[in-house]
């Protein structure tokens, strides 16, 4: 659709913005995944590995605009599983490599920005008090994890944002 404004109207200003399919691009990857439950312990890990890469390179020495895959790096999770006597806990180790977040800095520059490799922990716990009734707690980031954003080279530090752990403690009932 079209979203028209009128001059005169201070109160409803709108700035827009919008991806476009500038140039063809192509990608090449592969997906490892295992899940595995110990018998009928209840205890189980999952584990996955995704790697992805493409021919199209930024080039970090370029003060020129060029089309640029943003967010394309590998990944991996480690997650510890335990589902008996109405227990549900989940132990997970979440990992992103490094990619190219923007190639422009925060004052519209044509910088790239970098986020740097990044991991952290995260639990959830859950419990079925009765067949209807569910309470649970989740810790997201228990280590306490930074993420640091940089430039042209690590080195050129732009910003680390530290959102320390956050927990969640809810109940379900359903009907």
């Amino acid at each position: 659709g079209v979203i028209t404004g009128i001059p005169s109207d201070p109160l409803m200003q709108f700035r827009t913005s919008s991806f476009v399919n500038s140039q063809p691009a192509s990608l090449h990857g592969a997906e490892l995944a295992v899940q595995h439950m110990f018998g009928e312990s209840g205890f189980g890990v999952q584990a996955n590995y995704t790697y992805v890469t493409s021919p199209l390179k930024y080039k970090n020495d370029q003060t020129t605009d060029q089309f640029a895959i943003l967010g394309l790096s590998n990944s991996a999770n480690l997650v510890g599983i335990y589902e008996n006597y109405g227990w549900t806990v989940r132990l997970a180790y979440n990992w992103r490599d490094a990619f190219l977040a923007s190639k422009l800095d925060g004052g519209g520059h044509l910088d790239p920005v970098y986020t740097a490799a990044y991991g952290q922990t995260d639990l959830s716990v859950g419990y079925a008090v009765t067949k209807n009734l569910n309470v649970l707690f989740e810790g997201i980031n228990l280590t306490n994890s930074t993420q640091r954003q940089y430039g042209r080279t690590k080195a050129h530090f732009l910003n680390a944002t530290q959102t320390g752990p956050r927990y969640m403690v809810g109940a379900r009932y359903t009907f």
